[in-house]
């Protein structure tokens, strides 16, 4: 027996005093907690299911959705990976309560959360920069990954949609016509014409387009966005520090360069591609006026400024709720550790939406404030196109961030801090009940032979131009599989190239031969089930397996593109050796069930091939759907083809050799031009 005292805290937890007391090895844990008067634990989710039971005090738990009132006498419980808070709002006494946490069965705490339909889903992808076409370092990060994950979402019954559009605004359009002695409506007007033709080319189709009017409908919503948080108060006048140029000239982003004041990288006066994280223009080390060369000096100006210092706590909360990548995880939290910035939202220059203010006439909102805009304009069209007034447009918006449908943002890293932080706080400033999205699909970049994609060094391989050389699918497939998810990666023409014919030319027709050859003794229909090998059992294992981890990767809540490009690959030579494997059984005696088993177990993976490789691969896949009668639902994928259907996979096209010899071309001239 031991006898000890509950409130002799000894340690703490999420910002509680505890005092742990369940003894070493139990099944659960256990400690009594105390939530100081007026204090909050920190939000937090684990893998353990919890209980608390209050002893003393009264406050208030929230589970991420609801928020409701307890007391001494009662308990609550929260499921595993549920973002919970306990508070005490009794500026006086303090609140205790026990803990008492357990790690329960995790395989079906996954099956449970699958069993449900998914839910209607938005799909954005950055708007690109129409400064350029698009190569595919672009190709392998938001806009394939977008599609791709479209496409998984719409075969699971939820209504997807994917909404991106051309990001008009940016002073890259500006510095690349100033270059070229166009205009940056030329400039945009193009790239975007030839943008839409590579994501076509590309196989991946939009629900919504966002183009940035500067008189329409666009720019009115967008007025009315910055009057509404002005009469909030988060829009304030400053006259603060500016970089000039020899002339007088406010330069910023793109027209400034200099090395990042937080990680040394070379960045531009925006944010660091590098580290991710926002900077001042001024806060540059030794910047540079992009157009000359020379330094960049300090000034002044008056500027209209968002007030994100504001929501400092309200974004430590939208950070801690949101999936995303541990890099952008760290970014955003690096940001709200030195405290959320104010931001300028305008600059004097002649490029962009006009500011809609009152004596700022002569100046230009920045950029990706008026993203934040652009993302409830484009949701609210994709919605309701026939939304063609400001409110109506709201009301859209509204329902789209409502909380009901699941919105999903895909980008790259460097945009990491606009949508983990900046577009948070401008849906919170509004106070329109806008429910932020909580899940991010974060990409690194992608290196060409070991190093960055470069427009201006000419290292690059455009998308177009493998797409005119290469099939859709086998481009998609090449990029799922160098996508770099997490980590920076690499992509090298011959590896893509050689990949590409092993699973095209190789593997997938030595497949097909083989599982021809288990369904010709039976004229070519796919006969009944019969008695069972162990190694038929194990295929059976294996089609299960693949069908979950592609479940599970083309997800919202555990995108990983490259995993299920990876379980293709593999799946597909398991497949073809399981087949090849059963053509040792014969046709007398025990042996014909044995063998009537083997096809028809070849047909079923046949089958899941072509319904969980369709978001990657959507025109192979659908070629081998309708060869096997077999519809487009991964509930399909784990069910025997009905006998006496005739398969005939020899008649199924596929791509055959590719071999890129322009674009090989191209790389080669670029790189001797660079080594002379």
């Amino acid at each position: 027996m031991q006898i000890f005292d509950l409130f002799d805290f000894t340690g703490e937890a999420y910002d509680l005093k505890c005092r742990p007391f369940a003894p070493k090895g139990a099944p659960a844990g256990a400690m009594v907690c105390e939530v100081a008067p007026g204090s909050v634990s920190r939000i937090h989710n684990h893998a353990e299911a919890e209980a608390f039971l209050v002893l003393e005090g009264a406050g208030h738990v929230t589970d991420g959705t609801e928020r409701r009132p307890i007391a001494a006498g009662q308990g609550v419980l929260f499921p595993p990976f549920v973002n919970h808070v306990i508070e005490n709002a009794d500026p006086d006494k303090p609140l205790r309560m026990i803990s008492i946490y357990w790690m329960g069965d995790l395989a079906a705490d996954d099956a449970a959360a699958k069993a449900g339909a998914p839910r209607d889903t938005l799909v954005f992808s950055t708007p690109p920069t129409p400064n350029g076409d698009l190569h595919l370092g672009h190709l392998s990060g938001p806009y394939l990954a977008a599609d791709v994950l479209r496409r998984a979402l719409a075969q699971r019954g939820a209504a997807a949609l994917h909404v991106t559009g051309r990001d008009d605004n940016q002073t890259y359009v500006l510095l690349k016509a100033s270059r070229e002695g166009s205009t940056p409506t030329d400039v945009a007007d193009r790239f975007a014409q030839a943008i839409r033709g590579t994501l076509a080319a590309a196989d991946i189709p939009l629900d919504g387009f966002i183009e940035p009017d500067r008189d329409g409908l666009y720019a009115a919503f967008v007025a009315d966005l910055v009057a509404r948080l002005s009469a909030n108060g988060f829009v304030e006048a400053r006259r603060a520090p500016v970089l000039v140029d020899d002339a007088g000239r406010v330069v910023h982003e793109a027209y400034v360069r200099g090395s990042c004041p937080h990680c040394g990288e070379g960045a531009d006066g925006n944010a660091c591609e590098a580290c991710g994280r926002p900077i001042a223009c001024t806060e540059l080390r030794d910047p540079v006026v992009t157009l000359t060369g020379a330094p960049a000096r300090v000034g002044e100006a008056q500027r209209l400024f968002f007030l994100m210092s504001k929501l400092g706590p309200r974004l430590d909360v939208a950070v801690k709720e949101t999936r995303m990548s541990a890099r952008a995880y760290v970014c955003a939290q690096s940001v709200l550790d030195d405290g959320a910035p104010d931001i300028p939202i305008t600059q004097p220059t002649g490029w962009g939406l006009p500011a809609p203010v009152a004596g700022f006439e002569d100046q230009v909102l920045y950029v990706w404030f008026e993203m934040a805009a652009g993302y409830l304009y484009g949701a609210a069209r994709a919605l309701d196109p026939q939304a063609d007034t400001v409110p109506a447009l709201w009301e859209a918006a509204r329902r789209a961030f409502s909380g009901d449908r699941e919105i999903v943002h895909c980008y790259g890293f460097d945009n990491t801090w606009y949508h983990t932080l900046l577009f948070p706080a401008v849906y919170a400033a509004l106070d329109m009940g806008l429910v932020a999205p909580r899940t991010h699909v974060v990409n690194e970049l992608l290196d060409l032979d070991g190093s960055k994609f470069s427009t201006s060094r000419n290292h690059l391989i455009w998308g177009r131009d493998l797409l005119a050389e290469a099939p859709a699918d086998a481009v998609r497939y090449g990029l799922c599989r160098a996508r770099p998810q997490g980590v920076r990666a690499n992509f090298r023409l011959d590896a893509f190239l050689a990949d590409a014919n092993a699973l095209f030319a190789d593997v997938l027709p030595g497949w097909f031969a083989a599982l021809g050859g288990l369904l010709a003794p039976h004229g070519g229909v796919v006969p009944e089930p019969g008695a069972w090998l162990g190694d038929h059992e194990a295929y059976l294992a294996r089609i299960r397996g693949f069908v979950a981890t592609c479940e599970r990767a083309l997800s919202p809540q555990s995108y990983d593109a490259r995993e299920a490009a990876d379980a293709i690959a593999t799946f597909v030579a398991d497949s073809r050796r399981f087949c090849e494997a059963q053509a040792a059984l014969g046709l007398g005696g025990a042996q014909a069930n044995y063998a009537r088993t083997a096809a028809a177990a070849g047909c079923l993976g046949l089958a899941a091939f072509a319904i969980l490789a369709d978001p990657i691969m959507p025109d192979l896949a659908g070629r081998i759907r309708a060869a096997l009668g077999v519809e487009n639902d991964p509930a399909a994928a784990l069910r025997f083809l009905p006998s006496g259907r005739a398969v005939d996979p020899a008649r199924i096209a596929l791509p055959g050799a590719i071999a890129a010899p322009r674009v090989a071309a191209g790389l080669a001239a670029r790189r001797a031009a660079a080594a002379a």
